[in-house]
């Protein structure tokens, strides 16, 4: 995803599919009366069925494409089985996703309107809020949002150099650093860092495929696509679109936008606390398993949140593959599981707790060399020891 992407979330974003009810040529972006003045610097994308985008995040390949559109938002899937919702332009992030593996399902709230950001112009911000929640991370979040448009500047990665414009996002305890390029509809290059951090997540563009479409004019810079490149694209389209959980996933993102939507129109008034976005319903939840007995010896009064999971068998399947992924964090800690019921109907959650710690200090230390390999902690206290 794209943000917690959360992309965490902090970034995390950060997460579409086929949609045949709302394809065709339909396109997403922003439109002025023929009559008005043309704006002076860049507009947000406008996105077309059929876009396809080839970044190398972290290290790691994975191929985008826009597969439909559920109202003013494009539908995404990636070649990794993650799908989400999210508008336009750059910086806002997914309002709805599915797939992701340490996520699950997922809604997010957007407070403000990003998009009001374009047309960029140097020093031009805006500010927004944000609150979600997940499958496995059921108390959900909310967080602080502003975009800068610094200025233009060259950048070179993998699918060439551009002359990009940079936007700075500041998320939270996060930096988020948009290279964006308006000729091809995309960033070529984000990063996201703590202060004093060097980046510990790079996203760069490393090939594009933009729809041809007789209505949608773009740049000589986007039509020079590699025909070899298109042709993989096309024939990756193909396999996405025919995989089985396609419709469903497609019903399960609209629902979720329809409700955001819908929660959105009953915004409260200023200095009234903001409303956490619902949780997706994907089926009766199983019946609470007895409160399991403690996994780590010892005792202390604060343990690392890593996760929220309907059963104790789930929650030590993923201290498993967390402590495969992560020997140097957690190889020599042992966990315990706890209940959690968040009291709104939603039924027990089984939390996944490293430690314990004696120290409030230490568990810090634990949560911020797991936030920067992108993996989800918090501090919480277990009470008296």
């Amino acid at each position: 995803m794209g943000s917690t992407r959360q992309r965490s979330v902090g970034s995390w974003a950060g997460l579409g599919l086929a949609l045949l009810a709302l394809t065709g040529c339909a396109r997403l972006g922003m439109s002025t009366a023929s009559t008005a003045k043309a704006p002076d610097g860049p507009m947000a994308p406008s996105l077309a069925l059929g876009d396809v985008f080839t970044f190398e995040d972290t290290g790691v390949q994975v191929q985008e494409q826009v597969t439909g559109f559920a109202g003013p938002r494009a539908i995404w899937q990636n070649d990794r089985g993650v799908s989400w919702v999210q508008a336009a332009d750059v910086i806002s992030p997914p309002v709805s996703w599915s797939g992701d593996p340490r996520l699950g399902p997922g809604t997010q709230q957007v407070f403000g309107d990003p998009a009001k950001l374009f047309p960029l112009e140097p020093g031009k911000t805006v500010k927004f809020q944000v609150a979600g929640m997940a499958e496995k991370l059921p108390d959900g979040w909310q967080a602080e949002n502003t975009c800068t448009a610094v200025g233009k500047e060259p950048v070179k990665v993998k699918a060439g150099e551009f002359q990009a414009w940079r936007i700075a996002c500041q998320r939270g305890e996060v930096l988020e650093t948009i290279f964006y390029v308006p000729e091809i509809m995309t960033y070529a290059l984000r990063t996201r860092e703590r202060a004093k951090e060097p980046p510990y997540e790079r996203k760069e563009l490393v090939a594009f495929d933009l729809a041809r479409a007789p209505d949608r004019k773009l740049s000589n810079m986007a039509m020079a696509t590699d025909v070899a490149t298109a042709h993989d694209h096309a024939q990756n389209n193909q396999a996405m679109a025919a995989q089985p959980e396609t419709t469903n996933r497609i019903a399960r993102l609209e629902a979720q936008v329809a409700q955001l939507e819908r929660m959105a129109m009953q915004q409260p008034a200023a200095g009234q606390p903001r409303p956490t976005a619902t949780r997706p319903t994907t089926g009766a939840a199983p019946a609470a398993e007895p409160k399991p007995a403690m996994a780590s010896a010892g005792a202390g009064r604060f343990g690392a949140h890593l996760g929220s999971y309907r059963t104790v068998n789930e929650a030590k399947q993923g201290w498993e593959t967390l402590a495969r992924a992560n020997p140097d964090v957690l190889g020599t800690l042992g966990y315990q599981t706890a209940e959690f019921d968040p009291g709104d109907g939603r039924g027990i959650f089984i939390r996944l707790l490293a430690g314990p710690f004696d120290d409030r200090t230490k568990v810090q230390n634990l949560c911020r060399d797991l936030q920067g390999k992108r993996v989800f902690c918090r501090v919480l206290s277990l009470g008296p020891a």
